[in-house]
């Protein structure tokens, strides 16, 4: 932009001493690009700018300028061409980092600056990728030897359903400690997968260390390799005990060799028991067929608002799913755009559809009072489900009648169903109480549109006026009366886009962060004010005051506290309303109890709460 600035006044005609100032300051930015350019692009332009800034300061002379005005020109021009030419190699350069899906620039054998991870580790990373550890049965078991970190992360981060494990002889932090060459407190056959990383070469010579490996692998199971060694030589051990599969260029494509910046030569070694042992590592889904034509109604709701692009293909997800018996009920809600039209192509496999001249906001509390299933499940209008979503969890409910609801994985995706590399709905299971202490911490992380719900457990949630949060008070109601399961396999894509003048509520923008925060503070007063003693001692017990805590003035003391605690201002205030509810009921167990008196209620109402919003406007 600059250097375009400096050649149009050259053309127009300046004043030389303005003009040279102007391109004293370009040939700084140029200077500094040396910083910010990966040195293998930068050099190719370097004699070039040298030449550039050089000719730049002997404008500087008395007369030179006058004299070289046509060069000037000339040299501009061709800048403007190299930083072109320079900035389209440069985002070609930049590559994501398989590991933590940032942003890095693709330098050979470069190692992540956000997460550390290697080549090596992103050549692992892919292979779970590839083979599909995302989609591992609940409760498979990987374990790493002498873990790296940006391999840990990446699996507890996207597998949360698998139980992981890392083991070393001297490295603080892992599961247990152990010697390669004696795993004797771990059992036969107990790992679906193990990665083997930075283990010493001559650690697997004699053989010793793979005996026992092969011992505690399960008899499907893969065996790891990260470190460059040759397996195929005559003279190692793992050639008598293991098959070895070399997987290299050819198996994970140019691409992600380019990706990972791969050598040309580098290879991932996966050793297996029986040479017919397939590498997927994905669970492998199979559908109750009777089940699928005969089983339980399931009603399925969708209000639409102005998704005349993604609707067809929502609907189409929910009429092509292998569960049969659905019951779909659909609305628009006064859509402005063509919405109304696309569905009506649809029409005949609707058993009630409703087109309204006046939006509120979505309508699909409304719709539910036409569910006549004996489940509900929610569809949103721009969103995609997994042909199998219906069957597995059907199957699911009808096998487990305490569960109130059945979820699954999903993830965001761009308007075109990219994935977005979000992991916020990849959750494992946990009891009611646990999921109670996990909303009050992070809040929501459960897929609306991913819930099979049971009708009755559906219209017993108590109802509130939220835009922003509906799921998370929904699902906090719901925890209190039953229990939820998850099942871990992205079933659901929900896009999640801004732009255009267009924006779904689950847009981060400012205006839905205010109201996130703002409906937190209305309604986990009600929660935690109703929440019964016991649960409230299960769900929060760990963050109690006095973990002893057990009549009914002390109760109510920590579920003030707790609510004060919180880390929403909103929600602080709505302690301070709660204390002046309870006050004449706790007044003499705060004092007593708790050293809790006027003077610290003073203190706080003007440091937390609404006080310390003020606060911060200055």
């Amino acid at each position: 932009m600059q250097a375009r600035k400096n050649l149009s006044k050259l053309e127009e005609g300046t004043e030389s001493v303005s003009f040279m100032q102007e391109i004293a300051g370009l040939s700084q930015l140029i200077h500094n690009l040396n910083t910010i350019v990966p040195e293998t692009i930068y050099l190719d332009y370097q004699e070039f700018f040298d030449a550039f800034c050089s000719f730049c300061e002997q404008c500087a002379s008395p007369g030179f300028m006058e004299a070289q005005v046509d060069q000037m020109a000339s040299s501009l021009s061709l800048l403007i061409e190299c930083l072109q030419d320079m900035e389209a190699r440069y985002a070609r350069s930049i590559k994501i980092c398989v590991c933590c899906g940032q942003k890095v620039p693709h330098l050979p054998e470069y190692s992540c600056p956000f997460c550390g991870a290697s080549d090596r580790d992103r050549m692992l990373i892919s292979f779970l990728k590839k083979e599909r550890l995302r989609d591992a049965a609940e409760g498979t078991k990987v374990l790493q030897v002498a873990p790296t970190e940006s391999i840990s992360r990446w699996i507890l981060r996207n597998c949360p359903q698998i139980l992981y494990e890392t083991t070393d002889l001297s490295r603080e932090g892992v599961t247990f400690p152990s010697d390669l060459q004696d795993m004797r407190t771990v059992g036969d056959g107990t790992y679906d997968v193990i990665i083997c990383s930075q283990v010493p070469e001559h650690a697997l010579e004699d053989g010793k260390a793979l005996s026992e490996i092969r011992r505690v692998l399960k008899p499907d199971g893969k065996l790891i390799f990260l470190h460059p060694i040759n397996l195929n030589r005559e003279n190692v051990e793992a050639r008598a005990q293991f098959h070895i599969h070399s997987l290299g260029k050819e198996y994970f494509g140019p691409e992600i060799f380019a990706q990972c910046a791969l050598t040309e030569t580098g290879v991932l070694y996966v050793l297996t028991k029986k040479e017919e042992v397939s590498l997927d590592l994905a669970e492998k889904i199979t559908v109750d067929k009777e089940l699928c034509q005969n089983g339980p109604l399931v009603s399925v709701i969708m209000s639409c608002y102005n998704h005349e692009s993604f609707v067809a293909e929502a609907i189409e997800s929910v009429l092509n799913q292998s569960y049969k018996n659905i019951e779909f009920i659909v609305a628009d809600d006064a859509s402005s755009d063509q919405t109304a039209t696309v569905m009506k192509r649809y029409s005949v496999h609707f058993a009630k559809e409703m087109y309204f001249d006046t939006n509120i906001g979505g309508r699909s509390e409304f719709l539910q009072q036409y569910a006549t299933g004996k489940y509900i499940a929610l569809m949103h209008s721009d969103d995609v489900w997994d042909k199998d979503k219906l069957a597995l969890q059907v199957a699911y409910m009808e096998d487990h009648a305490a569960c109130g609801v059945c979820l699954t994985w999903a993830v965001y995706t761009d308007e075109e169903l990219r994935e977005k590399g979000d992991t916020i709905f990849l959750q494992k299971n946990r009891s009611s109480s646990e999921w109670m202490h996990f909303f009050w911490k992070y809040s929501n992380a459960l897929c609306n549109p991913s819930s099979l719900i049971r009708r009755e457990t559906g219209m017993a949630v108590r109802k509130t006026p939220c835009s922003q949060l509906p799921d998370l008070f929904k699902w906090i109601d719901v925890v209190q009366r039953t229990s939820i399961y998850i099942i871990p396999k992205v079933l659901v894509r929900m896009r999640r886009y801004a732009g255009n003048g267009r924006e779904n509520t689950s847009n981060c923008s400012r205006e839905n962060k205010i109201r996130h925060e703002a409906e937190e503070g209305c309604n986990w007063l009600w929660v935690i004010r109703d929440m019964r003693a016991d649960f409230f001692k299960r769900a929060f017990g760990s963050m109690m005051i006095n973990p002893l805590a057990d009549t009914a003035e002390e109760i109510k003391c920590e579920k003030y506290f707790l609510m004060l605690r919180h880390r929403n201002l909103f929600v602080q205030y709505s302690a301070m309303c709660y204390l002046c509810e309870i006050f004449d009921e706790v007044r003499e167990c705060l004092e007593e109890k708790y050293h809790y008196l006027y003077r610290e209620f003073r203190e706080d109402i003007m440091k937390k709460g609404i006080a310390a919003v003020y606060d911060l406007q200055g």
